[in-house]
């Protein structure tokens, strides 16, 4: 499944976070990769992946990645995620 590749990092096997989910959905609606976020809004690559895989949870960073990404209620976090795809 095309998701299983956006929403799990293959190499090390770490789930996305709510967060994390949405920004990986948006950037595939808009054709776009972790690293062209980063350059967009001015971080690191490695800034971008962590807030997506939950190692950094800092709400500026994720305020400034849900503005570029025209994000609406990206506080509001389901309990869980990735339930209805079995993980």
């Amino acid at each position: 499944m095309f998701l299983e590749k956006g929403l799990i990092n293959m190499r090390k096997g770490k789930r996305c976070t709510p967060f994390g989910m949405k920004v990986k959905i948006k950037l595939l609606e808009q054709n776009m990769t972790n690293r062209d976020l980063a350059r967009m809004i001015g971080m690191a690559d490695s800034t971008v992946c962590d807030v997506i895989f939950g190692r950094n949870q800092r709400t500026k960073t994720q305020e400034v990645i849900a503005k570029a990404l025209g994000l609406e209620n990206w506080e509001d976090e389901p309990e869980e995620v990735g339930a209805e795809a079995g993980y």
